[in-house]
């Protein structure tokens, strides 16, 4: 996870569609797609990328387009985009020219395809608004 995050954080700047763009690419590379897989293995996700996707949510959450459209569902089928077609033209390459609106139209459609990543997001939605996990958090940054 560090090198990726490492990576995606070089490409962040001021702009703040951008960066939503650049999140989303990154999201849509094999990374998380590993940590969902092995959690839909395991039945739960690591803490640790539970807390990198509640970061990533509230970073796109500050481009109001994205307010009401942006959950932890689509969040964790992003990393199922580009597993699902054999397409050329990636998702999962912060140089695609796809729109923020592309990627949230395909993972939808995983959402709707594989419901078991539908499952896992509500799962992850559901652990990062918890009072637990919020306690969790207001004690590590202590």
């Amino acid at each position: 996870m560090s090198l990726w995050y490492e990576s995606m954080c070089q490409h962040l700047g001021h702009d703040v569609k951008e960066n939503a763009k650049v999140i989303l690419a990154f999201l849509s590379m094999p990374v998380p797609r590993g940590w969902w897989e092995r959690a839909l293995q395991k039945d739960f996700p690591s803490k640790s990328y539970i807390s990198v996707l509640e970061d990533l949510q509230n970073e796109l959450l500050k481009l109001p387009e994205l307010a009401g459209r942006v959950d932890y569902t689509v969040l964790v089928a992003l990393a199922f985009i580009d597993a699902a077609d054999t397409h050329k033209d990636i998702f999962g390459d912060v140089y695609s020219r796809h729109s923020l609106e592309d990627y949230l139209d395909r993972a939808r459609k995983v959402l709707i395809e594989r419901p078991e990543v539908n499952k896992l997001g509500k799962t992850i939605g559901m652990t990062a608004q918890s009072k637990e996990w919020q306690e969790e958090k207001r004690s590590q940054s202590k």
